[in-house]
């Protein structure tokens, strides 16, 4: 980190509404990041901490739930990222990649590396 920040950052962040956490958390939260909205899911904090992680040249993969991409909650996070940093995006739709769970998943790839064309896949089979 004493030279910038780390050349990637690989995760899968919890889907968890914020009405599920402590309110001390969420204050936390709210206070701390600049994408938090509404009723969000805290999913979205990770992403912008992650990116704030990175050094100039520095990637930022996860698997995450899509939904912000669509929803009021998003916003704020859509605002953070709209100005390029979004190279690539996987979508898997409503497709059941985890057992038992709905969580509409998604691959984003993210850097500072601004680009002007996002490479999107949608996955519409398990095959």
């Amino acid at each position: 980190m004493k030279v910038g920040g780390f050349d990637a950052v690989i995760g899968n962040p919890p889907y968890i509404r914020i009405q599920r956490i402590e309110y001390n958390q969420s204050d936390y939260l709210y206070k701390k990041y600049s994408t938090p909205t509404s009723k969000t899911d805290i999913s979205i904090v990770f992403i912008e901490k992650a990116v704030s992680l990175i050094n100039k040249t520095g990637v930022v993969g996860f698997i995450s739930s899509s939904q912000w991409m669509a929803t009021d909650y998003g916003k704020n996070i859509r605002n953070f990222l709209s100005d390029g940093k979004i190279q690539e995006i996987v979508n898997f739709g409503s497709l059941p990649v985890f057992q038992n769970a709905s969580t509409y998943p998604a691959i984003f790839i993210i850097s500072h590396n601004l680009t002007k064309n996002v490479r999107l896949k949608r996955i519409n089979s398990k095959d």
